[in-house]
């Protein structure tokens, strides 16, 4: 009982920062005067990405595949073509994270959340009964809080190497940066990061 208590509170918890990284992203957009998109640099989008990273991956019966081998199942053919032709990124998790960054580039990810409730029977071959998908009410408030991001334009770099480890990584100096020049004490933390939220 108590250790299922402990799961319902770590997907309350990743909902609640999904939230607060949209009502982010939504104040960066709104603050732009020229309304230019998010890029692969905005801290706004990088918690985004993170957090929605953590409830894709949440309950997945095997996480080194990452949710790439779920989101493939129902997505368009040339989509899944063309993340499978990308040159830097080669790891399933890589491909799950390119997938992700494309949805939000298209204005999909809303659409691809009713994917996952409308499509059960492909979801439970890959997700644990617990897993943050599989619970009807919180993959209706996360379909819910990512509409909120329809009125936003985003223009995420979709083949970057970063994204087989992360969806992001910290330069040396602390600032978020789309460059190669990554430390490994960051790629380390965020290993540990995502090993310790489940």
């Amino acid at each position: 009982m108590a250790r299922s208590l402990e799961r319902w509170k770590l997907k309350d918890k990743i909902i609640d920062h999904v939230s607060r990284s949209i009502k982010q992203i939504q104040a960066c957009h709104l603050s732009r005067e020229d309304d230019s998109e998010l890029r692969n640099g905005d801290w706004q989008i990088q918690d985004f990405l993170k957090y929605m990273d953590h409830a894709l991956l949440h309950g997945l019966k095997h996480v080194t595949k990452g949710y790439w081998v779920v989101v493939k199942e129902f997505t368009r053919r040339e989509s899944v073509i063309h993340l499978q032709r990308l040159t830097d990124v080669t790891t399933y998790q890589g491909r799950g994270r390119s997938w992700l960054y494309l949805a939000l580039n298209e204005g999909l990810l809303e659409s691809y959340m009713r994917c996952f409730r409308d499509n059960m029977k492909i979801v439970r071959r890959f997700y644990v009964k617990d897993a943050l998908v599989m619970d009807m009410e919180r993959l209706g408030i996360l379909t819910i809080l990512v509409s909120g991001l329809d009125c936003v334009a985003f223009k995420l770099d979709i083949d970057v190497a970063y994204l087989d480890v992360s969806c992001h990584l910290t330069l040396k100096d602390g600032k978020d940066s789309d460059s190669d020049k990554w430390s490994l004490n960051s790629i380390t933390s965020t290993i540990s990061e995502v090993i310790n939220i489940y």
